[in-house]
């Protein structure tokens, strides 16, 4: 089950007696939590009947925990952070048990087959989990897995119209399509950030109604992955100024050389692949399925493209790998970065 179909189930008040959540989003997986929290108890209930573990209990102790009654309330809830139960290593149930030379799992997988109505648990297991374990099997049948998965860009679409849904105000068509551009050139979104970045827009919006680009530059130019497809579209331009300043930016705010120097990289694949990709008639289309962004995406890398000749491409990616070595044994630093950048608009 996904992330959207956990979170509309609990709003009908269809909520499972247990539930797995694992994934490299845990964002999603606080929210679900916080969601069973706000479903299940009353606030005032909150302090007697909410549990919460950062990691795993004895499995006396757990079993205990499900089969007393709440004082208060009609329900207790279980929260069990960074779970080992659910993976491949059988380490974890030597940890967990309270008997040795006997899995623990069996007395939980007992205590989830008859789970007592007022108890629900919930699991978060971080990025990975092991399906071929009877304890995993088990727990699918009696509740729900859910994978936190990473947003892609059209989800993210989703996401962010949720999220202003209650806040009252709107992107404008200019806007949302500078976002998705933002958030198109991340190589994974945490939504994390795009929840704080959210926030500061509303913020810096204030009263006006509608977020435009204006607010989206003053409050995403920040982002190094933002900033290093200016700094492109700068050295496209041959505006060398404009994207050392940029790279001064990102330097003097702490960001590390080595990812910009990785970022940089990485964008210039891109544009020497749209390069190649439609020196053989490949469209824009084509392009953005290929490098996995929106078309008008790959427009725009294909534009930042036709600044820079193969040749050109190929040169810088071989210096920035010199670069990347030389900052990893410490013979290289920004200037290495600005001699490149000069050397583009040579």
């Amino acid at each position: 089950m996904n992330y959207h179909q956990v979170l509309q189930d609990m709003e009908r008040g269809e909520i499972a007696p247990v539930y797995l959540l694992y994934g490299e989003e845990p964002f999603l997986i606080r929210q679900i939590e916080q969601a069973a929290v706000r479903h299940l108890l009353a606030e005032e209930d909150r302090e007697s009947s909410l549990f919460i573990y950062d990691q795993d209990p004895v499995a006396t102790e757990l079993v205990n925990r499900i089969d007393t009654p709440p004082f208060f309330g009609s329900k207790n809830l279980i929260l069990i952070r960074d779970t080992r139960l659910f993976r491949a290593s059988n380490k974890s149930n030597e940890e967990i048990s309270d008997n040795p030379g006997r899995d623990p799992d069996e007395k939980i997988i007992r205590c989830l087959l008859n789970m007592p109505d007022f108890s629900h648990i919930v699991f978060s297991a971080g990025d990975k989990v092991d399906k071929r374990r009877k304890l995993y099997k088990v727990l699918e049948k009696v509740g729900v897995v859910c994978e936190a998965a990473p947003l892609k860009p059209k989800e993210a679409r989703v996401w962010i119209d949720e999220k202003m849904s209650g806040s009252g105000k709107v992107f404008s068509s200019a806007a949302m399509e500078e976002m998705m551009t933002a958030l198109s050139l991340m190589p994974q979104i945490s939504l994390g950030f795009l929840d704080n970045e959210i926030d500061k827009l509303l913020l810096y919006a204030g009263q006006e109604a509608k977020i435009t680009p204006r607010h989206l530059q003053s409050v995403l130019s920040a982002s190094p992955e933002v900033s290093i497809f200016s700094m492109i579209e700068a050295l496209s331009q041959k505006r060398v100024k404009e994207a050392l300043q940029l790279l001064a930016v990102q330097v003097n705010a702490g960001e590390n050389l080595l990812r910009i120097v990785a970022l940089l990289a990485r964008q210039l694949r891109h544009l020497l692949y749209a390069k190649d990709l439609q020196a053989v008639g490949g469209y824009s289309r084509d392009i953005g399925e290929k490098l996995g962004v929106p078309p008008f995406i790959a427009e725009k890398i294909i534009n930042q493209a036709k600044g820079f000749s193969r040749t050109t491409l190929r040169q810088a990616l071989v210096d920035l790998a010199e670069i990347d070595r030389g900052l990893k044994n410490g013979t290289a630093g920004i200037a290495a970065v600005e001699t490149l950048f000069i050397n583009m608009c040579g």
